[in-house]
């Protein structure tokens, strides 16, 4: 009973006594201070001390500890670990939004494009993610105007908690929910001017659509990859709620990707989505289609440009492949007008002819009258957009990001090819003005403009901190 009860040994650690150089010979090894036998004898008697895993007994008893050989000397430069986003107890924050504030948010928020869960979902508490709410929460107090309060600061941290948790695939509904988080939030430091962060959540919801396979939706089967709760093949829906999930899942896919192409447009940075992936998830609807192929034109256009391969010599009647491709698409915006999606066909334009100005500008510094005339139509085209940003003021609704590095580079332009009181030069920094009230990334492009201006007074003073763009 007693031998029974009794708890088993506990396994000793074996400790080679052997040296390294006999370990991996596979020899036997006499110990011998400081070389052994057998290194001392076998090529290619170096005569260097051997190396031993363990340390002498004698070693030990040098400190009262037993550990003198294995602590390092208190001169000797040390490595400490740092957590970014670790964050200490903050006080409890509401668990949910409330109906007042999701309408206010969804009222208020312009990038609704990149909002693709179903908002009547969101007014359930069981149905919504600790991460995405605490996104909503943090979104509604920026908009609000709320940054500077302690309150704001503990929803960034409890957003930036919940979102190290990735759901498992095997989740549909809290895979879409951590993507529309990581959007939001990405949008968020995009918005704020925090480049690296915005990125990093950028890539966060990049991978994890990919991971999930929200690109391949209207791919076959494929038998060699385990099946995951998304379909593989793109099924013919039957019922209202099938239809609603299946465009749910292809609007999220899209808006990954056009809030990458966004990030490519404000940083030059390369994309996360790699050029040669084969994507087959069809087309959303309508607008959001040709904003999101607006947004890959513009991709493609900052990665040639950057890789010097956009300027193409030749004749006025002479174009780059992407430089028709663009021609074309104008042309096909053109004639797809929808009125009811006044903004999103507002970025679209704004999209569309920053990569005829940036693909053109090259062309033109070699003295290319025709793209000359495409980007100097292309400053036209922006300035004609300006009354309408500028008469959002009061409204967040138009006020999208990516108008801010957008109206950058019309500003860059104009002061390079243009004096600096031009009427052009002049729009361009009156949107910029309009966007600054809310936008600290606008005021961080006033202040880098401001040296240009000739003593210009742009009515931004430089900020106290220094931002990432």
């Amino acid at each position: 009973m007693d031998s029974a009860m009794a708890s088993p040994p506990a396994k000793t650690k074996y400790i080679h006594k052997a040296c390294m150089n006999c370990q991996r010979r596979k020899t036997r090894c006499d110990a011998t201070r400081p070389v052994c036998g057998q290194c001392r004898l076998r090529p290619p008697r170096l005569g260097t001390p051997c190396k031993y895993q363990h340390s002498l007994p004698e070693a030990r008893e040098q400190s009262p500890a037993g550990l003198g050989a294995l602590t390092p000397p208190l001169d000797e430069p040390r490595i400490q670990l740092w957590e970014p986003y670790a964050f200490p107890p903050v006080p409890e924050i509401a668990s949910h939004p409330s109906r007042e504030q999701l309408e206010f948010f969804l009222h208020q928020f312009g990038c609704r494009h990149l909002f693709f869960l179903n908002p009547f979902t969101l007014l359930y508490p069981r149905g919504i993610s600790h991460g995405l709410s605490c996104v909503l929460h943090l979104w509604i107090n920026h908009i609000g105007h709320a940054e500077g309060n302690d309150h704001h600061r503990s929803l960034l941290a409890f957003a930036r908690g919940h979102l190290n948790d990735i759901p498992e695939l095997e989740d549909p509904v809290g895979v879409l929910q951590t993507i529309q988080a990581a959007l939001l939030l990405s949008l968020y430091f995009l918005d704020t001017s925090h480049l690296y962060e915005g990125r990093y959540y950028c890539a966060i919801a990049t991978s994890l659509a990919f991971t999930a396979r929200l690109h391949r939706l209207g791919s076959p089967p494929q038998t060699s990859f385990p099946s995951f709760a998304f379909p593989d093949q793109l099924p013919m829906p039957t019922t209202i709620e099938q239809r609603r999930e299946m465009n749910q899942m292809i609007d999220a896919f899209w808006g990954v990707v056009i809030l990458n192409n966004y990030w490519v447009a404000a940083s030059g940075l390369p994309s996360f989505i790699p050029c040669d992936v084969s994507i087959i998830t069809p087309w959303p609807k309508a607008p959001l289609a040709l904003l999101a192929q607006a947004s890959i034109l513009l991709e493609r256009t900052v990665a040639s440009v950057g890789n010097d391969s956009g300027v193409i010599a030749g004749g006025p009647n002479t174009f780059s492949p992407l430089g028709h491709r663009l021609e074309c698409f104008l042309a096909l915006l053109q004639r797809h007008e929808a009125p009811e999606e006044e903004h999103m066909r507002l970025v679209t334009y704004a999209l569309l002819y920053t990569a005829i100005l940036r693909l053109n500008a090259p062309r033109m510094v070699q003295g290319h009258e025709d793209a000359r005339v495409k980007c100097f139509e292309a400053v036209r085209a922006l300035s004609w957009f300006a009354p309408a940003l500028q008469g959002t003021r009061s409204q967040w609704g138009c006020n999208d990001p990516i108008f801010v590095p957008i109206y950058s580079c019309l500003a860059e332009f104009c002061l390079t090819w243009l004096d600096s009181g031009s009427v052009e030069v002049q729009t361009a920094i009156t949107v910029l003005q309009t966007l600054a009230s809310r936008c600290p990334l606008a005021r961080h492009c006033l202040v880098s403009l401001s040296g240009r201006l000739n003593g210009l007074d742009v009515g931004v003073e430089a900020p106290s901190q220094t931002t990432s763009l």
